[in-house]
């Protein structure tokens, strides 16, 4: 659908332009005509807020509606290790992971504190089954040209996938990867365009299966937002011998994105922050090795059906 004839005052722009890359990022409204609702907050018409939201997306400051999936789907994480590599190996493993659903980031070890023995180029990967994570670790390793020194599994749902017991997202795969692919075209009714391009259910029915996944844990939200750009981010990581003695939320530490998890392999616990945020006190744990690195961010998420 072309976007609508319509002028939008620059006085109206002004509102309009915070309102739409930061205003939706954490609900999209899951209704037949979003628009409608979105424009009553800031004030504008449903066609005027339309309008405006497909100018930012023909200059490329606004991405379609975006899925994020929630916490119940089945998930594993892992670290793929590699030995340090040469700028021609290096630059092959970025590219291919660039391409791969299941590559989260990046991570290039610099300096720090017992780190002889660990690998210097880190790839952190999610996917749903460990067969698609073993799929894409050797066809990681064979763009990279060597084999992975280290296989750290991160994060894991030990829950079997339930989703034949609730009607969870692999049941509907056509509704799953569209999502991911593509996401929700920013039209008057986007849920009906969805609906349209699938071909094999009504706008109602679309809704009611998004609003039972939202309920029922397998979709946090659909987000509206600019699209993403792939950036180096500063990170500081520790590895500890014993899960730390603290909550993050307690420590104050919430807000700086930490993430606390245990290798399967190694018997320790990672403890990492973006940028170089130090601890507000001593670790409550011997500490194996601590680090600094580069992280490239791939994705927002991994793609867990495409």
């Amino acid at each position: 659908m072309s976007a609508p004839s319509l002028a939008v005052a620059p006085s109206v722009c002004a509102g309009l332009r915070p309102a739409l890359q930061h205003g939706w990022q954490a609900s999209f409204p899951l209704q037949s005509a979003p628009w409608r609702e979105m424009a009553e907050r800031v004030g504008a018409t449903p066609r005027e807020l339309l309008a405006y939201a497909q100018r930012l997306q023909q200059q490329g400051q606004l991405a379609p509606v975006q899925v994020r999936w929630g916490k119940r789907v089945r998930r594993q994480r892992w670290r793929l290790g590699f030995a340090a590599l040469d700028l021609a190996a290096s630059a092959a493993l970025q590219a291919a992971a660039e391409q791969e659903p299941a590559a989260l980031c990046l991570e290039w070890v610099e300096e720090g504190t017992g780190i002889d023995h660990l690998p210097r180029v880190w790839l952190h990967l999610e996917a749903r089954e460990p067969e698609e994570l073993l799929a894409a670790t050797q066809q990681l390793e064979a763009a990279a040209g060597t084999r992975a020194a280290a296989r750290w599994l991160l994060q894991q749902s030990v829950d079997p996938c339930a989703c034949e017991l609730s009607g969870g997202p692999c049941l509907d795969p056509r509704l799953a990867v569209a999502l991911e692919r593509g996401g929700l075209p920013l039209v008057a009714h986007p849920f009906a365009a969805l609906a349209t391009q699938l071909g094999d259910r009504s706008e109602r029915a679309l809704l009611a299966r998004l609003r039972d996944w939202q309920q029922q844990g397998w979709l946090q939200r659909l987000c509206l937002k600019p699209p993403f750009q792939r950036r180096v981010q500063r990170w500081r990581t520790w590895l500890l011998d014993e899960a730390p003695a603290f909550t993050l939320q307690a420590s104050g530490l919430a807000g700086h994105r930490w993430e606390d998890s245990q290798p399967e392999q190694a018997g320790g616990w990672w403890l990492s922050a973006v940028g170089d945020t130090p601890l507000p006190g001593a670790l409550p744990a011997p500490v194996r090795a601590s680090w600094s690195s580069r992280v490239l961010r791939l994705r927002p998420q991994a793609q867990l059906y495409v």
